[in-house]
């Protein structure tokens, strides 16, 4: 930023100018702006500005850059310039709100982040498609929501979250009489619930799918198997509810579920990957890193 270069010499050394003034009729009020001419050419070499250095050494969710500026003495008013540093994982806790959110900031902001080797800024996790034939994997959430200057030093992860894995095919069989729901979807990577198993009335319920974490996604639920036969020592024959899909990866969609042995209900279709970036065109990239997801707008 401007008034990155703008230095003055105070007991012999020279020192960063963070809040200038001007004495106006024996008042002293704070300059907004300097400029220069420099060749013809007016250039702007400070601007006031709320500055400030911040490291996350602890995991946190739904990390707002105007909501830190404000706890560090923000004004609401002038423009922000933050060093911030992540030594420390963050998460989303819903699928619906960015990980981390650098938005709102006066013009002229800038926030320079970076993500220290090791640390990953994750989207929320799909949940696994449940309840009812047909339900799909939800969505992953974003990484990222930016509409400020962001400069950005990726030494980790930035990963939009996986989408969650559909459900089962449910068996179902009038002429036996049965019916055999499908399995839950799992989560996907980045938190998302695995879904229940569909248990409709007079079904044998499908079992769960597995929730996902901020390590991997969850692995949809096996489908569940009923025997028939057997009497006076006839053949036993089983038959299967479908599989749930497994949950994607981050910046990967959810995988369908299966259809059920005797094809029987239609299976979900696994939710999309979260986007790892919406508002790329706000970001510079001093260091890309690993990015897995749609980087937008």
């Amino acid at each position: 930023m401007a008034n990155e270069s703008t230095f003055v010499k105070n007991a012999g050394a020279w020192k960063r100018a963070t809040a200038i003034h001007v004495k106006d009729a024996g008042v002293w009020k704070p300059v907004k702006g300097i400029w220069t001419n420099d060749g013809g050419l007016w250039k702007k070499v400070y601007f006031k500005s709320f500055r400030f250095n911040f490291t996350y050494n602890t995991a946190v969710a739904n990390l707002s850059m105007s909501t830190l500026a404000t706890y560090m003495g923000w004004n609401g008013i002038d423009p922000v310039v933050g060093n911030v540093v992540l030594d420390a994982d963050v998460n989303s806790a819903y699928t619906g709100v960015a990980a981390l959110t650098c938005s709102g900031l006066p013009a002229g902001s800038a926030i320079n982040l970076t993500v220290n080797a090791g640390r990953t800024v994750g989207g929320r996790g799909g949940q696994g498609g449940n309840g009812v034939a047909g339900i799909n994997g939800e969505a992953g959430g974003l990484a990222m929501y930016v509409r400020n200057t962001l400069n950005v030093t990726n030494n980790g992860t930035i990963a939009g979250g996986g989408g969650g894995g559909g459900v089962g095919g449910d068996y179902i069989d009038w002429d036996l009489n049965l019916f055999i729901g499908g399995s839950g979807g799992g989560g996907g990577r980045g938190g998302g619930t695995g879904g229940g198993g569909i248990n409709n009335a007079g079904y044998t319920p499908g079992g769960p799918g597995n929730n996902g974490s901020f390590a991997g996604a969850g692995a949809g639920g096996a489908g569940v198997s009923v025997a028939r036969g057997g009497e006076e020592g006839g053949p036993i024959t089983w038959h299967t509810g479908g599989n749930g899909g497994n949950g994607g990866g981050w910046g990967q969609p959810g995988s369908a579920g299966s259809t059920a042995s005797n094809g029987g209900g239609g299976p979900g279709m696994g939710g999309s990957p979260g986007w790892a970036v919406d508002g790329n065109s706000f970001v510079t990239w001093l260091t890309p890193g690993s990015r897995f997801g749609h980087l937008g707008n």
